[in-house]
Formats: structure tokens, sequence, C-alpha cells
């Protein structure tokens, strides 16, 4: 797990002697000091930002970086010349960032090294292929196929988005109308209701007793309740073992089990067809791959890979061991290794399971719409039936 960077501020002189006062990103003050040492900067006043925590790189901001700088290198420029047109398309936050990347690279540092000073702004993945890409040549290839790598992924989140867009709004909407009964008209029939003497029917007397707590909070519920979430959000965050449950659980969802599967997949096959197509050795590649999976779930199922590979196994016989993949995908791996062309056939399997996202996205959409207007019903028609039964009950007596 990468570690936060934070921002110190220092002031000091160069290696030629002159005053320099800047900025740089560490673990911790130690470590800030060791790195200014090493460029040979002695130091005179150093101290941790209040403004501490490392500028953040958007999705759109990695993206445009990777796309441009692929073309900037493609055209032969110098990579500081790269850098500092880049620089000047960011926020002045982010600049800082490109200034040292610029340091490290006139020490005689590769931009591999110099983007690993920064583990939390580029993921160790990327920095690996780059790598790979500079000592084979192919570094203006490899930003463009990380690039392209990077608008598939912000497309599909993107496309879940706006998918969940109107299921969500349903579902506000049902929770916005069911507080507005509850606050305004409730507490009418809670009024009429005051001089009956007759018991009231028990669903009656929830809805009353939600409305009144409600109305009248009570400090000590709500702390409870507060305190509660955020143990439970610090429990799943925190807990390894937990979140691997939970994503268990929604692996048995009808709908999202086999959509989360699905696009587990296509962004496992992909990433590992753009390392082989990249230089990397199979099993590099695959240890690569893996890093890139953040869901706990399938990373376990996929975490032997390499050891069967490596045991003599094929990658298509590994994938089966797994049981993770489909036959489809399994068949065309198995062409790709026969033809010695495993990298167009894992990025054409990943294609396919795009699309077959792009599909359980909308049946996940069109499943979820009819749910949201069922959850809505039933909390209406329950406080509707809560509210008009006594009134039926009395009209029976008389």
């Amino acid at each position: 797990m990468t570690k936060k960077l934070y921002t110190y501020c220092y002031s000091g002189w160069d290696a030629a002697g002159l005053a320099v006062q800047a900025h740089v990103h560490a673990e911790h003050l130690r470590a800030a000091h060791q790195q200014l040492l090493t460029q040979g900067i002695i130091i005179k006043k150093m101290r941790k930002s209040w403004c501490s925590l490392t500028p953040h790189f958007s999705a759109q901001d990695l993206h445009l970086l990777l796309q441009q700088l692929a073309q900037l290198v493609q055209a032969s420029l110098p990579l500081l010349v790269c850098l500092h047109t880049l620089a000047q398309q960011f926020k002045p936050k982010l600049r800082r960032i490109f200034d040292q990347l610029k340091a490290a690279i006139e020490q005689g540092q590769s931009l591999s090294q110099a983007l690993s000073r920064f583990p939390t702004l580029f993921p160790h993945y990327f920095i690996q292929v780059i790598k790979v890409g500079e000592e084979t040549g192919q570094l203006a290839r490899v930003l463009q196929q990380l690039a392209e790598y990077q608008a598939k992924k912000m497309a599909q989140q993107q496309q879940l988005k706006t998918a969940l867009l109107y299921p969500m709004g349903v579902f506000l909407m049902s929770v916005l109308i069911t507080l507005g009964l509850l606050l305004f008209i409730v507490p009418q029939f809670q009024l009429l209701f005051a001089q009956s003497t007759s018991p009231l029917p028990k669903l009656t007397t929830v809805i009353f007793s939600v409305a009144d707590f409600l109305r009248h909070p009570s400090l000590m519920a709500y702390a409870v309740i507060f305190s509660l979430g955020i143990v439970g959000v610090i429990l799943i965050k925190n807990n390894t073992a937990c979140r691997w449950r939970i994503r268990a659980g929604l692996a048995y969802l009808p709908g999202l089990g086999p959509l989360l599967q699905a696009s587990n997949q296509a962004r496992y096959l992909y990433s590992l067809g753009m390392a082989v197509r990249a230089g990397l050795p199979l099993l590099q590649a695959l240890t690569l791959a893996e890093q890139v999976m953040a869901d706990l779930f399938f990373g376990q199922k996929i975490k032997w890979l390499g050891s069967y590979v490596q045991s003599g196994m094929s990658l298509q016989q590994a994938l089966r061991e797994t049981r993770q993949f489909s036959d489809l995908v399994i068949q065309l791996v198995a062409i790709g290794e026969q033809t010695s062309q495993l990298s167009p056939m894992l990025l054409s399997s990943a294609v396919i399971l795009e699309e077959r996202v792009t599909r359980l996205v909308q049946q996940f959409t069109q499943l979820l719409q009819p749910l949201c207007i069922c959850v809505l019903g039933i909390l209406l028609g329950s406080i509707i039936i809560g509210l008009y039964s006594p009134l039926f009950k009395l009209g029976a007596l008389y």
C-alpha cells in the first residue's frame, strides 16, 4: 500500500551555491532531508506546509498527461521540453510536481525513476510499463497504450455513473417524499387520533413513533447512530476480511454479480495484454496486471496465476484453473499462445468483455428501475395504510 506524501517548504543553497527556496514532497521529514541532500542542496530551514498533502491528479488530468506526453515524445522532443510544455496546462499546485520531475531528469534519472518519487500520484503499474518502454525504445507507444487504458477506464466509470443516475434519482425522491409525509402529514393524523380511546394498529403506532423521532430528535440517539456509522465505515475500510465478505456477497446478487465479474475480467485481460505488448516477460506481466486489480475478491482468485505458469502450465491452463474466466476467453488465449499472438488475443478478449459489460450495465439499470419504484411504493403504501386503517376501523364500528 502506497504511503501519503507531504509537502515541505525549504530554503537553502543548491550545488552551485545559489540561494533556493521551493517545495519537496516526501513521506516524512527525514525522507525530505535525504531527498534534498542527494540533489546537493544544503538546507537552511524546512517546515511542513499547512496544505501538506500532495496535489492530486484527477483521472482526466492523468489521461491528458499520458496522451500529450506520448504525442510530444513521438515528435522526438527532449523529455525536459515535453515536461515544461505539459506543466503550462495544469494548475500551479500541480506544476510543482513537474518541477521536481524535471529536476530528477536533469540529475540523470529516467522518467520512470522520476515518476516513482510520487507513488500516490502515478500507479506502480504505469511506472513499470514506462520503464519497459524506456528500455525497449518504445516509450511513445507505451505512453499511448497507457493513455488508451486510462480512457477506457474513465469511459466505463462514466457509463456506470450515467446508468445509475435515474435509479438513484428515483430512490432519492422516494426518501424525500417519505420524509415530507412523516414531517408534515403524519402529525395531522396524530392530532386526529389523539382523542381516540381505542388502541391504534401496530403499523400506525410505528409510523407515529418515527414521525415523533424526526420532529423531536434525541441528541443521544443521533450520537449513537452517528457513532455506529463511523465505526462501520472504519471497519469496512480497514478490515480486509470484512471488505472481502461484502464483495463476496455482491457476487451472488442478480445483475450486479455478473457485471462485476465481467468488468474485472476485462480490466485484468486488457492490463495483461498491454504489458505483454510492451515487451514484459509473461510472469512479470502477470504480476503487474494483478497489481492493477483493486477488487479483493477477484484478486484473491487470480493470485496463483503466476505460480501456475511458473510451474510449467500454459496461460490458458492457468486461467482455466482459476475458474474466473469464460470458455471463450480461454479459447482465444489458447489460440494466441499457439500462433504467438498472445497480446492481440488478450486485448481482443478484453474488448469482447467490455461489450458484455455495456450490455450488463443496461440490464442492471433496467433491473434497478422497477426495484426503486417498488421501494417507493412500499414506503408510501405502508404510510397510507398505517394512517387510514384506524379510520376504516372506526367506520366499521359506526
